[in-house]
């Protein structure tokens, strides 16, 4: 990771025997992870990309932020939002927005359109309102960390789907929303959508037992037009 190339004797360092040392590196020669040229090895192009999931330090496997989108599609005539009580593991029979994973190939409107679309049927007018951080949790343990861009959906076209693999989807008036069992969280993506500006909420949440039980917020700020 921290030289363009080294020599056998470099890479081994004299460390352990040497024949065993030579069949790993010949191993990863063979997964195309390094490139032997000459009498020297490099990392390939799909070590370089490998070297990109590491943890610098102790060369481990990183632990990376699952990053989102959550979709918060509301209708302007009938005053009503768009909510979804989900159907899978984790967070089961918890209520919430729509929102997915964001793919490696995918910019954000990208996503949302591609979430809204497979897990609603709707098409929608979509516009970047803000950012969630969330940590989790469960029974003291930090167990997921999301960072979710925040997307207005509105002017929904199409016939809704109401029942998917993740989840079953309903349209809930403002008023009757605080009353679900929602996610600690979940009103904050409605309020970052319906705002002005651009607003960042950072979040603790927490859980005993995979159940939640409350959350702190440790940020909350709205950048407003022109700033």
């Amino acid at each position: 990771m921290h030289k363009r190339e080294m020599g056998f004797n470099e890479l081994w360092g004299n460390v352990g025997a040497s024949n065993l040392f030579a069949y790993h590196l010949k191993v990863l020669v063979e997964d195309r992870l390094v490139d032997k040229v000459k009498e020297v090895y490099c990392l390939s192009s799909e070590g370089k990309k490998y070297c990109a999931y590491l943890e610098g330090e102790s060369g481990e496997k990183a632990r990376a932020p699952l990053v989102c989108v959550v979709i918060v599609v509301y209708d302007d005539v009938k005053k009503k939002f768009l909510m979804c009580e989900r159907k899978k593991e984790p967070f089961y029979s918890y209520w919430g927005s729509i929102a997915g994973k964001l793919k490696f190939d995918q910019y954000i409107y990208e996503a949302a359109a591609a979430e809204l679309m497979e897990e609603s049927g709707l098409v929608c007018d979509l516009e970047l309102k803000g950012l969630c951080s969330y940590k989790t949790y469960n029974n003291g343990k930090l167990s997921y960390n999301h960072q979710m861009f925040v997307i207005l959906a509105t002017n929904p076209r199409g016939e809704l789907i109401e029942k998917t693999r993740e989840g079953e989807n309903h349209w809930i008036s403002e008023e009757d929303v605080a009353g679900l069992k929602a996610f600690p969280s979940a009103l904050a993506p409605n309020e970052i959508a319906k705002g002005d500006g651009f607003r960042w909420i950072e979040m603790d949440r927490f859980q005993e037992n995979d159940e939640f039980v409350g959350k702190k917020v440790l940020r909350d700020v709205c950048f407003g037009e022109g700033e």
